[in-house]
């Protein structure tokens, strides 16, 4: 679904119908359930599922969690900012740890891996955020640019944008303190990697900061 309507319909082809949408989504599934069987099948051969986790959260956790977070706090990330930065983190990651062994003689331990795949999703959203600063660009909704005055001609629209971003915080931030415990626990079971522990632990503090953001009181405007 997220594919069909939010990048199929937003980025590839924006005038189609409803019926193209859902063949798009039904397509996406039949390929995310082969790509998944095929994972599992390849999971002995990667040393485990300990050790399968711990590199996925490794490759795949900045380039999820940092977008999305990042878009929290700033009003210039757009889509393509966001989609640009979860495609390249997760194309050099896989790159590093599927192709450099072989091609490079590189292999990265579980700490470079960790490092390299926080420090990307950070340095391309950075690269943008000081783009469309210097752009004096802000995201925009559909055509409409989000300004404060634009909020204030409609105070209803603004308390309900305000309502679903508080429950879209909640839900980041309980997601986020999953995906943190879930680490932490594989890096103690694991035994040999304090730095995946430290990660799920900062994952979990930040997961915690970001819920109480979402509760705080939202405040209508005058």
């Amino acid at each position: 679904t997220v594919f069909a309507t939010d990048l199929y319909k937003t980025l590839v082809r924006r005038s189609s119908a409803e019926k193209e949408q859902i063949l798009v989504a039904r397509f996406f599934t039949i390929i995310f359930g082969a790509c998944t069987v095929g994972i599992a099948l390849l999971i002995p051969y990667v040393g485990g599922i300990v050790d399968f986790v711990l590199s996925t959260a490794s490759i795949a956790g900045g380039a999820l969690f940092a977008p999305i977070i990042w878009s929290l706090f700033s009003k210039r990330q757009t889509s393509f900012s966001v989609v640009t930065t979860t495609l390249l983190t997760l194309a050099i990651n896989l790159f590093l740890k599927i192709m450099a062994p072989s091609l490079l003689d590189l292999k990265l331990t579980r700490t470079m891996e960790t490092v390299i795949g926080q420090s990307i999703p950070l340095i391309s959203l950075l690269c943008f955020e000081l783009y469309y600063r210097f752009a004096n660009r802000t995201a925009p909704i559909g055509s409409v640019t989000i300004t404060h005055e634009s909020f204030m001609t409609s105070p209803q629209l603004d308390l309900e944008a305000r309502k679903q971003n508080s429950f879209g915080i909640r839900v980041i931030g309980v997601s986020m303190a999953l995906v943190g415990t879930g680490i932490l626990v594989l890096g103690f079971l694991s035994g040999s990697s304090k730095v995946v522990a430290s990660v799920g632990t900062v994952i979990i503090l930040a997961a915690i900061f970001i819920f109480r953001m979402g509760n705080r009181p939202i405040l209508k405007t005058r």
